[in-house]
């Protein structure tokens, strides 16, 4: 596929939509450095996305699912659809990526306003299969693959595979926080629905992870009250966080 010019797509948060409360759940709160839960991803993706995932693993290209892929991954088989798939690369390993993934690149996006590098290109569409959205970056900007945030990924493997057959399908996926920090930060409506969906699960979050990644990524005002009011974290965490 041929790849088309640059096209410079500022990202927009959006309006802050009112806060409406969840019902009350047990606590939230996980504390273990470790994710508290084992999604199955089993089916989860149509067959080209799989191969293209599998790629990143083959050429050793560090990257990690999060945002709605991630969420659905979390939830029970089917419940959550998903419309795309969003992935973070490690930015040592960008140019590689696009040397790697380069024919099925349809489209790339010049630098996030929020990114300080002015050579960086900030994301990418690859095509065939579900749609991937590839960034350096992650949107919106501040969520970057650090060596923290690579350091809490994990790798998870399909649970049908055939004995004697072909390796079972992998991929990898940032910390549950993660997804729930970046959600709240956009907080639009669909991104409350999916928050919402987890917490009804029981899903549990690293309280110790989310509260230094708030820190890294300096979010913006407002998210620190909104993940009190979720239940996620305690009001004394506020103290010189936002």
């Amino acid at each position: 596929m041929e790849r088309l010019a640059y096209i410079e797509q500022p990202f927009d948060f959006g309006p802050l939509n009112p806060f409406v409360p969840p019902a009350p759940v047990e606590s939230r709160i996980d504390t273990r450095c470790e994710h508290p839960y084992e999604p199955d991803i089993t089916n989860l993706f149509d067959q080209p996305t799989m191969q293209r995932l599998s790629a990143f693993h083959k050429e050793g290209i560090r990257y990690a699912i999060y945002s709605g892929a991630h969420v659905a991954a979390m939830l029970p088989d089917g419940e959550r659809p998903i419309g795309d798939v969003d992935i973070v690369i490690y930015p040592g390993d960008y140019k590689k990526t696009i040397d790697t993934f380069g024919a099925g690149i349809a489209y790339s996006i010049v630098p996030l306003p929020l990114s300080d590098e002015k050579d960086r290109q900030a994301a990418f569409l690859m095509v065939g299969g579900m749609e991937i959205k590839a960034s350096s970056d992650g949107m919106p900007g501040v969520f970057t693959l650090n060596d923290y945030v690579w350091a809490h990924c994990k790798t998870y493997k399909e649970k049908d595979s055939s004995p004697g057959g072909k390796p079972p399908f992998e991929a990898t996926f940032v910390d549950p926080a993660e997804t729930l920090l970046f959600k709240t930060a956009l907080w639009r409506d669909k991104d409350q629905r999916d928050i919402q969906n987890l917490i009804t699960t029981g899903v549990s979050f690293n309280i110790n992870y989310l509260l230094e990644r708030m820190r890294q990524t300096n979010v913006r005002p407002g998210v620190g009250e909104r993940l009190v009011q979720l239940g996620i974290l305690p009001v004394s965490s506020l103290s010189g966080t936002m």
